[in-house]
């Protein structure tokens, strides 16, 4: 009698293979999004201290009022638009001043890049928010008050925080 492998257990070893092979890659995936996503809350952080460093330097005040190339894009009350935090521009002195390097976000992609929002005119710089969006739904904000979180809403303009 000859040994070996019929057509019908070929197939089958095969197909468990392959449905193993698809489980892993999907799982792999989302853990891929989740470490996506941890990176873009650690680089607010570096941000926020970049910031406050920023602030001690300066009365206490957060970057307002002026467009400064680079860093942060400061020119309409709000960078929810154009380049995000880093403007196309070269790095400002503020980032060579307070970060190390230059911080972009891990997808280069205009849906996950950063944001800040800083003060109004009748807060003079005296508060911001930060702003990424997260790859496993709704965004990462840092606020000047302190406040850190995930937030499903929809962020508004200005740098009032929109965490409760």
């Amino acid at each position: 009698m000859k040994k070996g492998f019929t057509l019908i257990e070929l197939l089958i070893v095969m197909s468990i293979i392959g449905i193993l092979a698809a489980l892993t890659l999907t799982g792999f995936g989302a853990a891929r999004k989740n470490a996506r996503d941890t990176t873009r809350k650690s680089d607010l952080n570096q941000y926020k201290l970049a910031l406050e460093a920023y602030a001690s330097n300066n009365k206490g005040l957060y970057p307002y009022g002026v467009c400064v190339s680079g860093l942060i894009v400061i020119c309409s009350g709000n960078s929810n638009t154009g380049d995000g935090i880093f403007g196309s521009d070269a790095v400002s002195a503020i980032v060579n001043e307070y970060l190390p390097t230059q911080i972009e976000d891990p997808v280069d992609s205009p849906t996950y890049r950063y944001r800040y929002w800083e003060g109004t005119a009748a807060d003079n710089g005296i508060e911001y928010k930060l702003v990424a969006n997260l790859e496993t739904g709704g965004v990462w904000m840092l606020c000047s008050s302190g406040k850190a979180g995930k937030f499903s809403g929809t962020v508004t303009g200005g740098s009032t925080c929109d965490l409760p």
